[in-house]
């Protein structure tokens, strides 16, 4: 897997557990929702830590927190 398509699947799996919207989150972050839609959607290749800092801050944990999980230690390389 992909830096990039762990990092969704990481957000989508915390929107889940925390039963949060996407609206939710980027009014709690500071973010747009279009910016975190395009993520999600598979519309963007690009993953600005600033973007998932934002992210982080809108479900209430820290960046330790968000790569905490097993989906980050089998990444595929990126050319």
């Amino acid at each position: 897997m992909r830096g990039c398509d762990a990092v969704k699947e990481r957000i989508l799996q915390l929107l889940k557990e925390r039963n949060l919207s996407i609206n939710k989150v980027c009014v709690k972050g500071n973010l747009t929702t279009s910016t975190l839609n395009t993520m999600l959607n598979n519309k963007s290749e690009y993953c600005s830590v600033r973007t998932l800092q934002k992210v982080c801050q809108g479900l209430g944990i820290s960046l330790p927190e968000f790569s905490d999980d097993e989906i980050f230690t089998n990444l595929d390389e990126e050319e």
